[in-house]
Formats: structure tokens, sequence, C-alpha cells
């Protein structure tokens, strides 16, 4: 029994024993070791090297869970937002991305996205940051809060040193499931757009959208490009022709202002818009739909009508006709061009010469003129 006692009273030799296995996790050291531990206590017989032998291991064990690493953050308990509704959201994003498999653009658009309140701040994301700003919650998205520096709007904004598209709580609570969807997609976009577009994004966005002809010119031109989708053959070539033909009437009665460059708005959102729409709407009426909503929501507001949605017109009619015109994309380019060049449109028409009354002339006249 004292040999017994001293086992107990030189317990370190345990701690040294598992160690040593710690340290190097070969069996043959730990084997070593007991080797030792026999020859110390021989006496003891064969059972109570068992009995050591046992307890060496279980505290290997337990000790072996204790040194995974600290235990993971607490999930916070989002007050201002719902975290079920986003991670629906964010799981019907992905599925269009998924359907889509890289066929609109030639890459999948997947895309580090989050969804916040301006105020508290709370943020839902789809993937985790880079320093690990959130926390994995149950159903598989992010949670945490979003620093003061990030802005919380319909925008592509850097967090750190990446490009996330950003939809505030306010605007998921206020439209339906399907319209957030698109804009999230829309968002998500922009965070591809430097990677996909070449050359430099210079110019300013168009200062001269509240004049009487360019409103008045805006919306013949948005209706005549409306009328092509809705129509095939040579009656979509000839509004084609009809649009073309009054856009260039507004550029003529701009020409010399540097605020009347209209493309660069058009590339910018307008691509964000065919996108979101030629992902989730694969019929021309539902399309046409869509875009007569959007117009009528605008409350003639000519530069969102002028950017978001003719750059859309544009974009979709070129796909329409066949043309190969996402490739190598510029910043610069005039998507009224490409769809130029794409017709076989050589000359256009007069203003004076056109039959402006089947794209509403007189109605649109009498709205800007407020009689």
């Amino acid at each position: 029994m004292k040999n017994v006692w001293h086992f107990y009273n030189n317990f370190d030799v345990l701690r040294v024993l598992y160690q040593r296995y710690r340290k190097s996790g070969r069996f043959y050291d730990t084997f070593d070791a007991l080797r030792t531990l026999y020859q110390r206590y021989r006496k003891i017989g064969v059972v109570m090297l068992f009995c050591i032998l046992i307890s060496v291991l279980t505290a290997c064990g337990n000790t072996g869970q204790n040194d995974a690493g600290p235990s993971p953050a607490p999930v916070p308990e989002l007050q201002s937002i719902c975290v079920y509704t986003i991670a629906d959201l964010f799981a019907q994003m992905e599925a269009i991305f998924d359907a889509d498999n890289g066929a609109l653009w030639g890459v999948h658009l997947h895309a580090p996205f989050v969804i916040g309140c301006a105020v508290t701040r709370e943020a839902v994301a789809n993937v985790q940051h880079n320093d690990n700003l959130f926390v994995r919650h149950e159903t598989g998205v992010y949670v945490g809060q979003l620093r003061r520096a990030v802005p919380i709007d319909n925008t592509a904004a850097y967090v750190d040193d990446r490009k996330w598209g950003i939809v505030p709580w306010r605007v998921v609570e206020y439209y339906d499931p399907d319209y957030i969807v698109r804009l999230m997609i829309h968002e998500g976009f922009h965070t591809w757009q430097s990677r996909l577009f070449t050359g430099i994004r210079t110019g300013t966005f168009p200062t001269h959208t509240e004049s009487f002809y360019s409103r008045l010119t805006i919306s013949l031109e948005l209706n005549a490009l409306i009328h092509a989708l809705e129509t095939s053959g040579e009656e979509r070539l000839q509004a084609i022709y009809d649009a073309l033909s009054i856009r260039a009437k507004r550029q003529y009665l701009n020409a010399g202002n540097p605020g009347a460059r209209e493309s660069a708005i058009e590339v910018a959102e307008g691509t964000a818009v065919y996108t979101e729409i030629r992902l989730t709407l694969h019929c021309m009426n539902d399309i046409v739909t869509e875009i007569k909503w959007r117009l009528d929501e605008l409350h003639n507001d000519s530069f969102i009508a002028i950017g978001y949605t003719m750059g859309a017109l544009y974009g979709i009619l070129l796909s329409e006709i066949g043309a190969d015109w996402k490739t190598g994309l510029n910043w610069n380019a005039d998507l009224s061009i490409l769809l130029q060049e794409a017709a076989g449109i050589s000359e256009l028409t007069p203003f004076y010469e056109l039959d402006l009354e089947r794209y509403g002339y007189s109605k649109i006249r009498a709205e800007i003129s407020g009689g």
C-alpha cells in the first residue's frame, strides 16, 4: 500500500505523461512514459497499471475536447429585423443565380449581400465578413451589426475591402418579396460590373432631363421601345427606327451640353435593371407589364426613366435581336448606338416626319404642359 500511496502522491507523473502525449501525438512516446511509470511502480501490479492507463486516456479525451478552441460566440437576437424573412429572400436569390448558371453574363452572379436596419445597424448577411463581423445563425445566414461607415440603402458599397450588395430593411418591409428579390439581384449585379465591363468609368449623369422637350422626347422614346418589345418583324424594326430618331432629336437639342450625356447612366443602371428582369421574368408579356408598372411608379421622374428603364429596354432589345453586346461591354458604350448597328439602321428619320401619335404624343404633351 505504501507504493500505491506514493503513486497517488506523485500524480504529476500522469501530468507529464499526458503532456508528452499531447505534444507529439505519437503512441510510442506515450508507451515509453507508461513503461517508466511501470518500472517505478511495478510492485503495484498489472491491475493498477491498467487503471493508470484508463485514467490517462480519459484525461486525454476530456482535455482534447477543451483544446478544441473557444466556444462559438452566442448568436445575437435581432430586435429590428426578421432573420427568417431575410434568410428566405437570400435563398430565393441564390436559387435564381444557380438556375442561371452563368448563362446571362458568362459568370456565376453570386455576390456578398447584406440587409440591415439603418437605425439600429442590425444586419443579416448571406456570407461571412472577412473580419468575422457576423455570427452564423441556425438558418445558415450570418447576423450582427454593420459599422457606421457602411451606408444602408439600395446600393452596392465596399465593406472594408469587399464590395457588397445592400438593401435596407425598411424597403423589405414595404414591398412584396418578388420585387425585393429583383432589387437584390440589381444591387448584387453592381458588385460585378467593374469585373465585367472594360475601360474606365467616366462622365457624369445627365442634368438635362427635366426640360420640356427632354421630358417629351424621353417619354416618346420609351413608348417606342416598349412598342418594339410588344411586336416583331418589320413592325419591331420600325419602332426601333422611330425610337432612335426621337433620341437623335433630343441629342440635337442638347448639343454642346456636357450634362446631356445619357449613355453613362444607361450602362451603369440600365444593365442592372436588365439583369434583374432577364433573370426573373421569362415571358415578354410579363417583362412589358413590369416595365410599364415601373414607369407608372416613377411619376414622371425622367432621370430615373432615362437611366434605369431606358438602358434596360435597349439591353433587352439587343438580346432579342441576337446581338452579342455584353461581351467586353465598355463603361462608355452607348447602348442606342449598339442597337442601331445591330439592327442595320444607317440613317434616321427627321423628328417632324415621324408618326408620333402612335407613341402618345398629344397625351404626353398635355401631361407635361399641365393641360
